[in-house]
């Protein structure tokens, strides 16, 4: 009989056994679960990786491979990032594709999730993981404080990441992310998520590779077409796959030909029967075999005349692949014709043909070595480059053998020190692969290398020919070593020039000045720098009150002296504020700069007034002359007013006593006394006028009113020697520049000299003739013509000498004061011609302002 402790025993076994049977039940329950999830994952995975790798656009089903490995794996959100260049330049990952489950906030519309940083602190671990090939799973709170903060921003919780390779490069990643909870991932999870990385990759890499070979195959029919030449291509069983519009218009059933693949025979046959070959009449089938043989065995170029008249040079070629290549082309454009088919055959090769012909087409020598330093491709120039090692230059070999081999034939020129460390020094910068350097090679050349590291980690090495580039920059190096030196001589020789020099550039800019030119500009030292403008230095120097002329009009004065700066519109002297005179002159250079050239005049301009003044006085002195000499005449004109005055006021008187006067007739009288005593003044006031003695004063003035009121002062001594004086004055003339009172003199001198010659000679009178015309450019003549002796020979040679005189009481110095005073103002005075009966003296004046109207 069982005891107590028997049945509580048995109570506790009992109770042992049912919990250790739940627990078996609940662990069987849960792997059964896990099979089931397991089989779902991999039946998601086997539909989904057929799905990606069976469609032609991946990018049109990955969402629904994201949503049905979502539902599978019970993620919160699954994302697909592509690494690359962000909007603002630096690496990031860009959300291409997100899926999310129903509750959870999707995170396309976070600007951050959208464009991940990939160069910040926060994701380094996470990249680097990641393009390593490793697979990234981590909880929020077991991240870095960095990291932790970003998973709270993208609203991650726990993620696991695979990364995307795309031909073993990495393209980005996919991952699984878990908002609600820190879930932990387990294998099954990392499985499904690498499968499915390695499906995208594989799709992705099918999409690049079948757009490069339709675009492969488009740029190949772009070439074709673009061709002007006729084009065809037959495959390996002579039938036509491919044509130009060019050969489709002179085979018109070569549309029919495509479509129905016909051979090369089938068309040139109907060709034949719709009579295009002008050869093939008459000889239908002989023309045809013999054709055909040519074909087949493709030999040399076919000239071939047209129905319509041309002549096409016909090519044909074997490709690659067996097929014939064939090219129809004018004579005369053979040679292009030669390059078009070269070019369609070179878009017919596979890539590594391709991208050995793009490699010849270059100058630059250029070679690829794989991620060991071995060669792997390399061009013509390259083989050039190392042309004393033939034999060496095949894939496989190494750089290192390459070197070493140049070192042990002495084909280093630039070597220094020991070879060895020349080899390991080398190697180590071919390894580095970060920048490029400059080689001297054998025969005198120099090259400069470029070495780069490629995306799976070889080198690829460029090599430019640099010899000229050398040879220009020491020629650039002796050239600036010489300019130094002229310019050192160029400075010696402006430092030895007593006369103030600078030299300008094209552009009005200074390039260089002697002590003098500063000395020159003194006042404004500090606007003298080497670059600057002579129109900024002027502008500034009247802006300081520098220029006595400048206020007036700065715009005016700075167009006015830069016009003379640049046109060579020189001399022009200028006063310095320091009272000195310097005259400037301007000459234009063989570059197209300016060398401007000051000399001081001080002196010169003193001397100049102090001549101006004697010869003021000295014409001063022959008017007073000239009066007294015409006092008679005066007496005599100032006579007649006068007599008249007093014949006026007698008469008057003495009707007045005798009370026979009334008050109209008294009036008359009165006016007329008037009348008189007016004439009477303005014959002393032109005397006073010109007698009278003041400084020159050069201004616009009206020439032929001075002429007249000259003719009116010699108009009595006219009359007593019995000489017409004529005026015959041109209207609309301009003004002219001179001093009125002195031109009076000299048209005066003139005059009495033509009435005393007349007078001395003639016993019936004369003739005086004074005329003004317009004379170009900008001139005024006056001409004086008398109908005297006229002047012979020997006395015109020195007529113009000081003190030369044929008169017996002349002291000869009329004319030559006539000459010194119109070329004063700008003038000239000569005899222009003299014979008996008429004797014409010509003076030029300085016209200025335009022509006036006539009066």
């Amino acid at each position: 009989m069982r005891t107590t402790e028997d049945v509580g025993e048995l109570e506790r076994r009992v109770e042992e056994r049912t919990a250790a049977l739940t627990r078996e039940v609940a662990e069987r329950r849960e792997i059964e679960a896990e099979l089931r999830r397991r089989d779902a994952v991999q039946r998601t995975l086997t539909e989904t990786t057929v799905r990606l790798f069976a469609a032609s656009d991946w990018t049109a089903i990955v969402g629904d491979v994201l949503d049905a490995m979502g539902e599978v794996v019970a993620a919160d959100r699954i994302h697909v990032y592509e690494a690359g260049r962000g909007s603002n330049g630096g690496w990031a990952g860009r959300l291409r594709f997100e899926w999310t489950a129903s509750g959870v906030a999707p995170q396309m519309g976070n600007a951050l999730a959208r464009e991940l940083p990939l160069d910040s602190p926060a994701t380094e671990r996470w990249v680097t993981a990641l393009s390593s090939g490793e697979t990234l799973h981590a909880r929020a709170c077991e991240m870095p404080e960095a990291e932790r903060e970003l998973a709270v921003a993208l609203d991650v919780r726990a993620i696991l990441m695979v990364p995307i390779l795309v031909d073993e490069t990495w393209w980005g990643a996919i991952g699984f992310v878990d908002a609600r909870g820190e879930r932990t991932w387990n294998d099954i999870d990392v499985q499904a998520l690498r499968v499915v990385a390695g499906a995208l990759g594989t799709a992705i890499r099918r999409a690049r590779h079948e757009k490069a070979l339709r675009d492969s195959g488009e740029r190949l029919r772009g070439a074709v077409e673009s061709l002007q030449e006729e084009f065809a291509l037959f495959d390996a069983e002579d039938r036509l796959v491919l044509c130009n519009s060019a050969f489709r218009r002179r085979h018109p059933a070569a549309d029919q030909a495509l479509r129905e693949g016909w051979d090369y025979e089938t068309l040139l046959r109907a060709d034949v029967e719709a009579g295009r070959l002008v050869e093939a009449l008459g000889q239908e089938e002989a023309f045809i075999e013999e054709r055909l043989e040519r074909h087949r065995n493709p030999q040399g170029s076919i000239l071939r005349t047209f129905a319509d008249g041309s002549v096409s040079l016909i090519k044909e070629s074997r490709t690659a692949d067996g097929g014939t290549a064939l090219t129809f082309a004018d004579v005369t454009q053979l040679q292009r014709i030669n390059a078009a088919l070269e070019a369609a055959k070179t878009e017919a090769e596979a890539a590594r043909a391709l991208l050995q012909d793009a490699l010849e087409s270059t100058t630059e020598a250029f070679a690829l070595y794989d991620s060991e330093g071995r060669l792997a491709i390399f061009n013509r120039a390259y083989r050039e480059l190392y042309r004393h090692s033939p034999e060496l230059l095949t894939p496989g070999v190494s750089f290192e053998t390459i070197l070493r081999d140049r070192l042990r034939q002495n084909m280093v020129p630039d070597l220094e020190g020991d070879g060895e460390t020349w080899v390991q020094w080398r190697l180590q910068t071919f390894l580095r692969a970060s920048g490029s350097i400059e080689r001297a090679f054998p025969g005198g050349t120099w090259w400069k290398v470029n070495e780069q590291r490629t995306a799976n980690g070889g080198i690829a090495q460029i090599a430019t020919d640099i010899t000229a580039i050398k040879a220009r920059e020491k020629a650039l190096a002796e050239a600036k070593t010489e300019a130094e030196a002229s310019k050192a001589l160029l400075q010696d020789a402006l430092a030895s020039l007593s006369d103030s020099f600078a030299l300008f550039d094209d552009r009005g800019r200074l390039i260089a000045f002697n002590r003098a030119w500063e000395t020159l500009f003194a006042e404004s030292s500090d606007l003298l720098r080497v670059g600057d403008t002579y129109e900024d230095i002027l502008r500034e120097r009247g802006r300081r009150g520098l220029i006595h002329d400048f206020p007036d009009d700065p715009d005016g004065w700075m167009r006015w002296r830069m016009d003379i700066f640049w046109n060579e519109r020189g001399p022009i002297e200028r006063i310095f504020p320091n009272g000195r005179w310097w005259r400037f002159i301007e000459k234009r250079t063989t570059a197209g700069g300016v060398a401007q050239i000051a000399t001081e005049i001080t002196a010169i301009k003193a001397r100049e007034e102090a001549t101006q003044r004697l010869q003021d006085e000295l014409a001063h002195v022959t008017r007073v002359s000239t009066m007294g000499q015409m006092a008679t005449g005066f007496a005599h004109e100032l006579n007649q007013p006068l007599a008249a005055i007093v014949n006026y006021a007698q008469g008057c008187l003495r009707r007045h006593r005798s009370g026979a006067i009334s008050g109209d007739d008294f009036v008359r009288v009165t006016e007329l006394i008037v009348a008189q005593a007016h004439r009477a003044g303005d014959i002393i006031r032109r005397i006073r006028r010109f007698v009278q003695k003041e400084p020159q004063e050069i201004r616009a003035i009206d020439v032929n009113a001075a002429i007249r009121e000259a003719v009116g002062l010699v108009g009595g001594e006219a009359l007593r020697h019995d000489v017409d004086i004529r005026l015959d004055l041109a209207d609309g003339l301009p003004a002219v520049e001179a001093d009125p009172v002195q031109l009076q003199q000299v048209i005066l001198n003139l005059a009495r000299n033509a009435i005393e010659a007349i007078g001395e000679t003639a016993e019936q009178g004369g003739r005086l003739r004074l005329a003004t015309r317009l004379s170009p450019p900008e001139q005024v003549e006056i001409l004086v013509t008398d109908s005297g002796p006229g002047i012979d020979d020997v006395v015109q040679k020195s007529i113009f000498d000081p003190f030369f005189t044929t008169k017996a009481s002349g002291m000869g110095m009329g004319l030559p004061i006539c000459r010194s005073i119109a070329e004063s103002f700008g003038g000239q005075l000569a005899l222009q011609a003299s014979r008996p009966g008429e004797t014409t003296f010509r003076m030029a004046v300085k016209a200025v302002g335009e022509p006036s109207a006539p009066a």
